[in-house]
């Protein structure tokens, strides 16, 4: 997932870091997930806020394995940057 997450801001970046548009079938649970795992928040504030991300956009990360799966991948996104000078 990081490995996605990584390859969907390359291309943001080399396209000059306009909006995207994400989603999935439903528009909610899977791309949901998504979304939390790419806020510049979560990089930024080391925060992972799923509450304001279901008040915004109801059943968005509509399960406990999507909910687990955010703080698993933010864990291992800390893990693996923890030591980048821009990450701090």
């Amino acid at each position: 997932m990081i490995d996605l997450i990584a390859a969907v801001q390359k291309q943001q970046q080399q396209s000059g870091n306009p909006p995207i548009v994400v989603h999935c079938s439903a528009g909610a649970g899977r791309i949901g997930t998504f979304i939390a795992l790419v806020l510049e928040r979560v990089k930024a504030e080391g925060l992972l806020d799923v509450k304001s991300l279901r008040t915004q956009r109801p059943h968005m990360v509509q399960t406990v394995e999507q909910y687990d799966f955010c703080y698993k991948v933010v864990q291992d996104f800390v893990d693996i940057f923890s030591d980048d000078a821009n990450f701090k």
